[in-house]
């Protein structure tokens, strides 16, 4: 499988990414924000020969604009950064207020949000006719109640410590996090996690067809991703190694909302073709 590592530097990354991933279990946040990303040089064109040679990702660069097609990840003008390699995971992670908590329009933080709403809005619809011009019979409604099955499989096999398992479900990047969460609670005990049911249907909030190059002057491919709100019943509980109740309870039944990113290529030949959960987004409100 090819790891999709981009080497991009903070200017880039505050332009193209709004808001910021706030650490929260079963998930680990996915993508550093701009001002903690420390560019990290290599000392000598011989030790960065000697690295690439040893490293079998791919790099790309990140635009810091927005194309009418999604968000641009290549420019022409642009040169490759040198730098610390960062897993690219959530292209635009906007989610929008519901209605209860939006703010007031006549108010600066009211005009901002109006400004953001208008060119989600603008990508989704784009990025809307992009997939389903790749993937016939796509639709924001259905697909939904699809990313929330996906989402209980993914909570259930995370639970039983299934590596493969998880693969079936998740991006590489998000495996490689989820993992170390597994080992910590194997470490514990045993994990228990167990849906409910939902209280809300799911919900297709954005999507984002973004345009990706993997070295300069290649070929670009779209990478689809869809972020869905998925509402459901849940309890946790953690037991040590004999069989005792250390966290959690699996009584407490707790509505939880959790805002999914669903992710596929949709073009590239050498990827496959399978919606995977790479991440998820804390919303602001």
């Amino acid at each position: 499988m090819l790891r999709r590592n981009i080497w991009i530097s903070p200017r880039c990354l505050s332009h193209a990414l709004l808001g910021r991933n706030v650490p929260s279990h079963p998930f680990r946040p996915l993508l550093p924000a701009a001002r903690n990303l420390h560019i990290q040089h290599f000392p000598s064109s011989d030790v960065r020969r000697k690295i690439q040679a040893n490293r079998t990702t791919t790099q790309a660069t990140l635009g810091p604009s927005l194309h009418p097609l999604g968000l641009r990840f290549a420019s022409a003008k642009q040169q490759l950064m040198r730098g610390r390699p960062v897993d690219l995971n959530i292209a635009d992670p906007f989610v929008p207020y519901p209605s209860g908590k939006r703010p007031p329009l006549l108010s600066e933080e009211g005009k901002e949000y109006a400004k953001r709403r208008l060119r989600a809005l603008f990508i989704s619809f784009i990025s809307a006719w992009r997939v389903r011009t790749h993937i016939k019979g796509w639709k924001p409604k259905p697909f939904a109640y699809e990313a929330q099955e996906l989402y209980t499989a993914m909570n259930h096999a995370f639970a039983k410590g299934d590596k493969d398992e998880l693969r079936c479900f998740v991006t590489d990047s998000m495996l490689a996090n989820l993992n170390a969460d597994m080992k910590a609670a194997s470490r514990v005990g045993r994990y228990e996690w167990k849906s409910h049911g939902q209280f809300e249907h799911p919900t297709t909030v954005h999507i984002a067809a973004v345009k990706v190059q993997f070295e300069k002057g290649g070929p670009q491919y779209h990478l689809a991703q869809v972020t869905v709100k998925v509402s459901l019943k849940q309890s946790v509980a953690f037991y040590n190694k004999n069989n005792v109740l250390v966290g959690g309870n699996p009584n407490d039944i707790k509505n939880v909302t959790e805002y999914i990113v669903m992710e596929r290529w949709l073009d590239n030949p050498e990827l496959d073709e399978d919606w995977r959960i790479a991440g998820k987004i804390i919303p602001p409100f």
